[in-house]
């Protein structure tokens, strides 16, 4: 029983954790008009034109990127070189909100969750951009491969597999997504 409520506890500390990173990214993106790059080199600060990689936390003011297994946490965030909707590249409100609503259609290459067993079955039907996803490893590499990260969330892609849906046995990653409405309301709304 012991070790069943201890890793249920880490499970919590890290969805908590996760937690934080995302208010931390929601207030950046009220105080900013625009959401940071990803990390690509893990120093913790954003590096322009990455929309994959590891969480920017020194640019979000925090003192580290780490899952509560001391991974780092995986990072994605809506937009891809020369896509003029990038929610990375806007300086004020109204570019912002005209970014959003310039949002439609589902777009493979850019950051999403998917319901699909796998992230090349993702569709329209089956899976939704978002204006950002953060990824914990969990405790074990279940699949054996890339890491700790587990099925679409260990790939260089924009996937990640949905929140709270157990795609397979060998995975226990945690993934935290934002959606374009959570972010629409969020900021633009009155």
């Amino acid at each position: 029983v012991l070790p069943t409520v201890l890793k249920t506890g880490k499970i919590k500390e890290a969805r908590a954790k996760l937690s934080r990173y995302d208010y931390a990214l929601q207030g950046y993106a009220i105080a900013n008009y625009r959401l940071p790059f990803a990390d690509s080199n893990g120093d913790g600060r954003e590096d322009t034109n990455v929309f994959i990689g590891t969480l920017p936390y020194l640019t979000l003011g925090l003192t580290s990127g780490d899952d509560v297994w001391g991974n780092a946490v995986k990072y994605a965030v809506y937009g891809r070189p020369g896509n003029p909707n990038n929610l990375t590249d806007t300086s004020d409100k109204a570019t912002l909100c005209d970014a959003l609503s310039a949002i439609s259609g589902f777009d493979s290459n850019i950051a999403y969750t998917t319901t699909s067993d796998t992230c090349a079955g993702a569709t329209a039907a089956n899976s939704a951009n978002q204006a950002y996803v953060l990824a914990s490893g969990g405790p074990k590499d279940l699949d054996g491969s890339n890491g700790f990260f587990d099925l679409c969330n260990g790939s260089a892609g924009a996937g990640f597999n949905a929140e709270n849906k157990i795609q397979a046995l060998n995975y226990d990653d945690i993934v935290r997504p934002f959606s374009i409405m959570e972010l629409i309301h969020n900021v633009c709304t009155p």
